[in-house]
């Protein structure tokens, strides 16, 4: 029996596709590009940071409540004199976690804004030499990830997150003067 007796053309050409992208992908790996990134825990789930959208980590910081917000926002934080919005990392990845009442703020940037990520904890900083992309993992698809790493880590989009028009909140409270 052939494999070309088990898949439809249309199968056929997506995986044909799927593997010229992904051979691709290993020639620009030899090309000797390598990846760095911070390590953090989403509930159960390790996560990988590019480093270079990394700004800051902050065990100590104080999270004021902002009331009225979406629960993805675990509230506002003054660093370094900038008032930035913290958000719940689990939540915004629909990862099963307890809430995180004290932990990480992993502040990050993507050069026109920036957030503080709210995790219960930091790994190491390791490189990579390959990234798979997020087609690799076949139908699944999750908000936010770059792609994955060979153990498995996927790595947070950065730019994709900060960068999502629904997580603008424009809610406007209406004042009335006598």
């Amino acid at each position: 029996m052939r494999l070309n007796e088990y898949f439809s053309d249309e199968d056929r050409q997506l995986l044909q596709a799927r593997a010229r992208h992904l051979a691709q992908r290993r020639e620009d790996d030899a090309a000797g590009e390598a990846y760095s990134v911070l390590q953090i825990l989403v509930g159960a789930e390790t996560w990988a940071l590019p480093l270079a959208a990394l700004v800051a980590v902050y065990q100590t910081v104080k999270i004021v409540p902002v009331p009225c917000v979406p629960p993805f926002i675990a509230g506002v934080a003054s660093i370094r004199g900038q008032v930035l919005p913290v958000l719940a990392l689990a939540v915004l990845l629909r990862v099963p976690a307890p809430p995180v009442a004290a932990g990480y703020v992993v502040v990050v940037s993507d050069g026109t804004h920036s957030a503080g990520l709210l995790v219960p904890g930091v790994g190491d900083v390791v490189t990579t030499a390959s990234i798979l992309p997020p087609e690799a993992a076949g139908a699944l698809s999750l908000p936010y990830c770059q792609g994955f790493l060979p153990d498995h880590s996927s790595l947070l989009n950065v730019a994709a997150l900060l960068g999502d028009p629904a997580l603008v909140i424009e809610d406007r409270v209406q004042q009335s003067y006598p």
